[in-house]
């Protein structure tokens, strides 16, 4: 009997020598190493076919995490109502870098990504930026109906520097524009999250020890830079149209002077007779032209006329304005501007009902 037992003793040792396994008087196991300060403690590299459970459970019906392999693709599964934190430093513990909520929204540099898929506190830096704009996947699809250029002209660029520089792409001064000072044109494009508090695990450095304590995330204002371009777009077709405009009255103007000279010359070319009667109604056109804040238009209504209407339209073709005229004979409108936006705009003048003539007109700052 005693035989055996130091037969099975002196295999037992032999295999455990071996196999490089050590188990010290703490219990703590080591493979690869003769010093194991865990309770199992490998010194190598491991390989597992059926799946590796943390947290001592053998399937996720509660909470744990799975690394495992089915043969074609590998995976990390975890089942909680927490989020899944992946730390790195050079500290024990270490400092969340990404974190995976429940809902599989991810944080880059932040633990609160909020109800974004994708929440990157820092730069990104890509070498193309895609952005989904299919027809198919949009619904009540309208035409911009802002005044773009006078929208742009309200804006406030500014240099700044951040306060706390995460990386390479935040330092330095930066161009942009303040949430707050864009929050008053345009709210839809401004954003904001509340303060919000997270349970966190760092290492007291008075004891070494980890220890979990609540801390305050502040909120903030964040801007949608993407709906800028098609502002800038709308406020350069806006533009354009009034250069076409101030073209379209310089080549009036131009032609009429180049008439007056000809005839001056006694160069007139063909020759018309007509009868200008004081029975028709006439607007003229607004002086000056273009106008900033203020413009005088005058016209001449018979006595013959029933009724007779100034009306104002914006480019578009909107009716923003009317006048109604009650004194028959020569008269003048004096209008106001100051709080019109920049742009080009139409008037016409209606003799019972009847438009008789139309103008355009310009606003330029």
């Amino acid at each position: 009997m005693k035989k055996i037992i130091i037969t099975a003793t002196f295999a037992f040792a032999t295999m455990f020598s071996n196999a490089q396994i050590t188990v010290n008087s703490g219990g703590y196991v080591g493979i690869g190493t003769t010093t194991p300060s865990y309770n199992l403690d490998i010194a190598g590299n491991t390989k597992t076919t059926g799946s590796h459970y943390l947290n001592g459970q053998t399937d996720l019906g509660i909470n744990g995490v799975r690394v495992f392999n089915n043969g074609t693709n590998g995976y990390m599964d975890y089942k909680g109502a927490g989020a899944m934190y992946f730390r790195a430093d050079n500290n024990n513990g270490g400092i969340i870098r990404m974190t995976i909520l429940s809902g599989g929204n991810v944080g880059i540099g932040t633990t609160t990504p909020g109800t974004y898929l994708l929440n990157v506190n820092g730069s990104i830096y890509t070498t193309v930026a895609v952005t989904v704009s299919d027809s198919t996947k949009k619904k009540n699809i309208k035409d911009l109906s802002i005044n773009a250029l006078a929208t742009i002209k309200k804006m406030r660029p500014v240099t700044f520097q951040w306060k706390k520089v995460i990386d390479g792409g935040m330092k330095g001064t930066q161009i942009g524009l303040i949430a707050q000072d864009l929050e008053t044109l345009l709210p839809s494009m401004v954003i904001t999250t509340n303060d919000t508090v997270i349970s966190v695990t760092v290492k007291d450095t008075a004891t070494s020890t980890l220890v979990t304590k609540n801390e305050t995330v502040k909120g903030g204002k964040a801007v949608k830079y993407n709906e800028l371009f098609p502002i800038l777009i709308k406020a350069i077709q806006e533009q354009q149209k009034m250069i076409d405009s101030l073209f379209a009255i310089a080549k009036e103007a131009k032609g009429q002077r180049t008439n007056n000279n000809s005839n001056e010359q006694g160069n007139a070319g063909t020759i018309h007779d007509m009868e200008l009667a004081s029975g028709n109604a006439i607007i003229y056109q607004n002086a000056p032209n273009p106008f900033g804040d203020g413009t005088t238009i005058k016209y001449f209504i018979p006595e013959n006329v029933q009724s007779a209407l100034v009306v104002f339209f914006d480019a578009y073709g909107n009716q923003i304005k009317e006048f109604k005229v009650e004194e028959k004979g020569m008269g003048q409108l004096n209008v106001s501007t100051m709080n019109l936006a920049v742009g080009v705009y139409s008037y016409s003048l209606l003799v019972n009902g009847k438009a008789i003539d139309t103008k355009k007109m310009l606003k330029s700052n």
